[in-house]
Parts: structure tokens; sequence; C-alpha cells
């Protein structure tokens, strides 16, 4: 999917105030893991493979490779890390909160979106957005949680946070990571 952003040419005289709101632009999950991970790569973009190879299914050989494409840098790397540290504080103490996990340092945003419906936007349509990275320092995961119409609460933070902390958690667990520290008793 195609995300949305007008030239500022073609803005309208509100556009400014909703552009701060997140207003008038749409991403898919795919494009906000991708900056994402431009943050987490030291302001590198990285374009994301789906398929590495496919290969032949009676004796294993490489039918397709898909070359890797170009990386190439998107921000300073002064930036990026201003933007991890930003982000950190958005889970230390701002509405990412309920996104924090044991022993470890994690960053990210919540967002609460409504839903655009034909030229305006929909009544009671939203989506919960949490986008993270973890861990804080040398992230190696990106993990992007979107609630399509929440049934009991819309707020970002109340809904889609805890979803990535749960997620985190049990990532950190499978992969058997390290804790960087011990949580306080």
């Amino acid at each position: 999917a195609h995300g949305i952003y007008r030239s500022p040419e073609h803005w309208s005289a509100l556009s400014r105030a909703g552009l701060a709101l997140g207003q008038e632009v749409s991403a898919s999950a795919l494009q906000i893991a991708q900056a994402y991970a431009a943050i987490a790569n030291d302001g590198v973009l990285v374009r994301p493979t789906l398929v590495l190879e496919t290969a032949d299914e009676g004796n294993g050989h490489v039918v397709t490779p898909y070359p890797r494409r170009e990386a190439r840098r998107v921000m300073a790397s002064s930036v990026a890390r201003s933007l991890v540290e930003m982000l950190g504080e958005v889970v230390d103490s701002g509405t990412g909160a309920s996104a924090r996990i044991d022993g470890f340092d994690t960053a990210g945003k919540t967002g609460t979106a409504q839903k655009a419906i034909g030229h305006g936007y929909g009544a009671g349509q939203h989506a919960a957005w949490f986008a993270g990275l973890l861990p804080r320092e040398r992230p190696r995961f990106v993990i992007v949680v979107c609630i399509d119409q929440p049934e009991t609460n819309y707020w970002a933070a109340e809904v889609a946070a805890p979803v990535f902390g749960r997620i985190a958690s049990r990532l950190v667990t499978l992969l058997g990571m390290t804790p960087r520290f011990a949580e306080a008793a």
C-alpha cells in the first residue's frame, strides 16, 4: 500500500495544523517498520526484503535469488540517536509506559488515529498503533502493532503499547536474550 503525503503546494489552509496532529498523512505498518529500522540502523535506510530466494522443491537448488537493495543514509547519525532517546522517554515517562519489559530498555511511540472515511474522518473509527525498538541501545528488533477498530478503548497507550510489551517479552525469552538490568522488587 502506498502512504499518503501531499506536497506543500497541495496543502489547504488547515494542513499545517492537521499535519501537526498526524492527520492528512497515512503509512502502512511496513512503511512505519522501515522508518523505525532506519532510526535503529543509525540513520541508514534498508529496504525490507520479504523473500530472499526461491528454491527448487525437488533438489533444493536456488532458482531465483533476489539481490539485496542498496542501503542509503536518510538522516544523520546524531539525529537517529536523538530520536532513539526521545522514543525512550515515551516509554520511560510518557504514553508508552505499558511497552516496558523487565530487564530491557525499549523505545517507541504510541499513535491513536482517526480513520479516514471518504473526505473526512469516521465517527468512532480508530486505529491504535505502537511502533518500537528493542533493545534501546543497539536495537535488534522493530515491532509495529496496529489494533484496527479496538473494541473497548481506542487509545494506543492502553491498547497497542501493552501488546508491544507482551510481544517483546516473548521475543527476548524465545531468543534467550540477557537482560541489561534487573528490575527492583
